[in-house]
């Protein structure tokens, strides 16, 4: 009853120092949520909802898991020690009952056997609890500590395939831009290309417009020569033919000097009447022969003259149509000097657009690698602040460690001391120290 009693005692002392410990756990777990969650609001507030704020949230709620999973793990082993404590006083206990019924059989030796074989028994039991809670524990254990590990190395790869997607953004980006140089390239040197055979196209229509005005010069001056050789050709069927009418008229003198002898003679016999008749016949055909000659040579003179005309309008026609090319292709070289122009702005414009993009995306990537660079900044500072945190709990841990082996001998201080000394030869060598021996001999 008194061992029961001072096992009460002990007991209720261990849950009183138990629950200051939980306390001061519960009041830290809970100092650190708060802080992380005044960390998180002032993130929100001063934060735009981006695609790296996201990334930062998430990391610091793997943090946050992690550092819950260490809580939880510290738990567990100040749990674990706790029971461990318990455990050792029960063996205490069990060695003293042990005793005790040892004692009882040297009293009762009827009942010696059954009581010890019933204290093997509860001995049995005990170690099979004892050794099977151990083995619960180490499992236990052995799963967190694998569960941690599978945690860290997920972690890891997260990172590691963070860090590769970025690389392979930036190769991207780079080919990218690489890419978007040769099409720049391709565009100029199609572009040039372009202008070549345009000069090229322009050079052969000049050529073939100054052929064309070659042709044109030669044909007119061909025209002109054979309208020379047709008014030569004329001039000489003209004079042939003036030649022809006087050969004509010579030949009809001949004939009218031939015929006005033969009228005269048939004057003479006819009569003078009839003579004048046929003078005035011959006077009017005379005339009307040279009246129609007349008109032949005017009808002559009005055809040199049109043609004449016509040569002149041709002229001008022509350089007109010269000037007109010229002026076209006056036109033409302005509206080519313009689309140049056009063209080499257009260029410009998007050259600097380029530039500027190419600007904002390397501004893009330093401001990447600064957060990038932060964010592993802040994770470092949190594996320092975790170890430190993990150096305080072993510290503390060790510090309840030794409370409890203090609080566990004085126990079995107390428990001696309820006990008669008889009853210590009952116990095994090893369930009491030296010191313990000294002190209760």
């Amino acid at each position: 009853m008194k061992a029961r009693k001072a096992l009460w005692s002990m007991t209720s002392e261990a849950r009183s120092k138990n629950d200051v410990r939980n306390s001061y756990f519960v009041r830290k777990i809970w100092a650190e949520e708060e802080l992380v969650k005044a960390t998180y609001n002032e993130e929100a507030l001063t934060k735009t909802e981006s695609a790296k704020n996201i990334k930062k949230r998430n990391n610091r709620e793997i943090c946050n898991e992690l550092s819950k999973l260490k809580r939880e793990n510290v738990l567990r082993e100040s749990h674990r020690i706790r029971m461990k404590a318990d455990n050792d006083v029960r063996d205490f206990m069990a060695e003293i009952r042990i005793a005790e019924m040892k004692q009882a059989a040297d009293e009762q030796h009827l009942l010696k056997e059954k009581r010890l074989e019933k204290a093997r028994e509860l001995r049995q039991n005990e170690i099979d609890q004892r050794l099977h809670k151990l083995q619960e524990d180490a499992e236990l254990l052995k799963k967190q500590e694998s569960q941690q590990q599978i945690n860290k190395a997920s972690f890891r790869k997260e990172l590691v395939k963070q860090m590769r997607e970025n690389e392979l953004r930036k190769l991207r980006k780079n080919e990218e831009i690489a890419r978007d140089r040769e099409e720049n390239k391709r565009i100029l040197e199609k572009y040039k290309n372009d202008q070549m055979e345009e000069q090229q196209r322009k050079q052969n229509k000049c050529k073939e417009s100054g052929q064309q005005i070659r042709k044109m010069i030669e044909d007119n001056a061909l025209a002109k020569a054979r309208e020379r050789f047709k008014e030569t050709q004329s001039g000489k069927q003209y004079l042939k033919y003036l030649k022809d009418r006087e050969i004509g008229r010579e030949e009809r003198r001949a004939a009218k000097g031939k015929k006005l002898t033969h009228l005269r003679t048939i004057g003479e016999r006819i009569g003078l009447d009839v003579y004048k008749i046929e003078m005035e016949k011959v006077k009017r055909n005379e005339f009307l022969y040279n009246l129609h000659a007349g008109e032949m040579k005017v009808k002559e003179e009005r055809k040199v003259q049109e043609a004449r005309k016509n040569d002149m309008l041709k002229t001008l026609a022509f350089r007109e149509e010269i000037q007109r090319v010229m002026l076209e292709r006056a036109e033409d070289h302005e509206k080519e000097r313009r689309i140049l122009e056009e063209e080499n702005s257009g260029y410009k414009t998007a050259f600097a657009e380029q530039n500027e993009q190419n600007r904002k995306n390397k501004l893009k990537r330093l401001e990447y690698r600064n957060d990038l660079r932060k964010m592993i900044e802040l994770r470092q500072m949190k594996k320092a602040e975790s170890a430190y945190q993990d150096k305080l709990e072993h510290d503390h841990r060790v510090n309840i460690e030794s409370q409890r082996l203090e609080n566990v001998a004085r126990e079995r201080l107390s428990l001696l001391r309820v006990e008669l000394k008889d009853i210590l030869k009952y116990l095994p060598t090893k369930v009491l120290t030296n010191e313990e021996r000294k002190l209760f001999k």
